[in-house]
């Protein structure tokens, strides 16, 4: 089973109507336990198995996954569901709400905390976005590099490998290059413990592999 075609269905021209209308979860059909998340604020999330974590365009009836800004799936995308290379079919599970909540904040991602949490935590949720993410990483006292590599270095020090997944991904997306996030989880051994920067370079791995 693979979400990934053989070859991209080639259109161009991205249009935020048709990407509306392919925000939602789409929930593989022969394995209800894999899904494809597409976010109003243009990241994804595709569990199977683990959690990828990125971003995704939509052009004409494609829709493409990026890791680290390189290109990872390509599948076709059609009224309420997506077919990949197999002709396998990623079924929409619901229509999406429409999104009312501070539209400005399009580009910023929907929170591994809010996602996660749901209604079960939800002011957990909105303070991880609205503090967190709508604050402090807007701040301009650094530079959002700046604090993707802080972040990522802390994450790797304190062996949080569920969140260190999301901001690897979000580093290379604020310009810290894969070869410079693995040369400092290598220098990080030698000043968090070896255990913790093992576990963080097969993250590592795992993620830069798939956008290679």
């Amino acid at each position: 089973m693979s979400i990934v075609p053989k070859q991209p269905f080639g259109l161009s021209g991205p249009n935020d109507d048709e990407k509306a209308k392919a925000v939602g979860k789409y929930v593989y059909e022969k394995d209800s336990s894999y899904y494809l998340e597409l976010e109003p604020s243009g990241n994804f999330v595709l569990f199977q198995g683990s959690e990828v974590i990125g971003t995704y365009e939509v052009n004409g009836n494609a829709v493409t996954l990026f890791v680290a800004r390189k290109p990872i799936s390509t599948a076709k995308l059609e009224e309420g569901l997506i077919l990949d290379d197999q002709n396998d079919r990623w079924v929409r599970s619901r229509v999406p709400p429409p999104v009312t909540r501070q539209p400005e904040r399009q580009n910023e991602p929907t929170s591994a905390a809010a996602k996660l949490l749901g209604d079960f935590a939800p002011k957990l949720g909105q303070l991880t976005e609205d503090v967190l993410f709508a604050d402090v990483w807007e701040r301009k006292e650094l530079s959002k590099r700046d604090r993707s590599l802080i972040t990522v270095a802390a994450l790797v020090a304190l062996n949080r490998p569920d969140q260190l997944r999301f901001h690897l991904s979000r580093a290379v997306e604020n310009g810290v290059p894969a070869e410079e996030l693995i040369e400092a989880i290598t220098h990080l051994a030698f000043y968090s413990g070896w255990p913790s920067a093992m576990t963080a370079m097969s993250i590592a791995k795992e993620l830069f592999s798939k956008a290679g």
